[in-house]
Formats: structure tokens, sequence, C-alpha cells
């Protein structure tokens, strides 16, 4: 039995079990055969809203997950708009090989890109939230690639040195 004090939030609606299945399920009805009636563009823009929102709640966590990466919400965004990659790389103006590297994570766009993204989604999806999703993954590349670090530092000369201790 389900603690009341848990469900203070909802309302009581006093439904019994069988009525709560059925409400359930008129519900769902309605709501499929309301999608199915919305217009292409109403839906897109709907889907557009829900990746934005996505998105946001992804970077609110303040964490890198490579699940959540800029090329796999680029994914979604194209799924949205049934649009191959070589389309959306020419609504954009780059070349096809650029977006695929850029989809599949293996190059990071530049800011000229996330302006045309939030351009094309007619502004819906802003650039600085484009954006945030790249530097989440810089960061997490600065900070765990020790490789590269060492690598880089040979390359320093005249480094700083503290006499009163260590740093």
């Amino acid at each position: 039995m389900k603690n009341k004090q848990s469900e203070v939030s909802l309302p009581s609606h006093d439904l019994s079990d069988e009525e709560k299945v059925a409400a359930d399920k008129a519900l769902k009805v309605r709501r499929f055969k309301r999608l199915n009636e919305m217009g292409e563009a109403s839906r897109i823009y709907a889907e557009l809203l829900r990746l934005k929102y996505e998105i946001a709640a992804y970077l609110e966590l303040g964490i890198f997950d490579p699940n959540y990466s800029f090329g796999n919400y680029l994914k979604k965004y194209l799924q949205i708009f049934g649009l191959k990659r070589r389309k959306l790389a020419e609504d954009i103006s780059i070349h096809e090989t650029k977006l695929s590297r850029i989809v599949n994570d293996k190059e990071n766009p530049g800011l000229a890109i996330m302006y045309r993204l939030e351009e094309h989604s007619n502004s819906v999806i802003k650039a600085s939230i484009w954006w945030n999703l790249v530097t989440r993954k810089v960061e997490n590349d600065i900070k765990s690639n020790t490789r590269e670090r060492k690598a880089q530092s040979l390359k320093v000369k005249n480094k700083f040195r503290y006499e009163g201790g260590s740093l």
C-alpha cells in the first residue's frame, strides 16, 4: 500500500483501479489522436522544445557523459527534421564530411556552426545551448587527457618555480 503522504502533490481521483486504467487508456488514445492531428510544423516545434529541455536538464547536472554529447544531440536534431546529414550540411553551408565528423564526435564544431544551428531551428535552440554541450566535452578532455598534458609540458621552458613550498 502506498503512503498517502508520498502523493501529496497529486490530486485525489477517487477512481477504482479498473476505472483508473480505463481513464489512463482513454487519455493515451486522446493524446495520440491530437499528435496525429498536429501539423508537421507544430510537431517539429514540439520536438525541438523537448530536445531543448532535454539538453538543458543534462547541462544542469554539471557532469560529462559521452552518451549526451553534441554529436548525439545533433543526431536527434536530424531525426526531428527527418533530414539526412547531406541535407543539413547543405542547409547550414558546411561540407558534408565536416558535419559527419561533428556528428560522430571526431571534431568539435566552432561558434559559426552554433549560430547556424540556432538560425536553422528559428532560434528555438539557441547557440549558447549548443555551445555549452561542446564546452562540457572540452572541459572533460582538459581534465582527463594526461598524455597530451605531459606532451605539452615538455615544450614549456622557464617554468615558474615557487620557493615557499609546493603549490
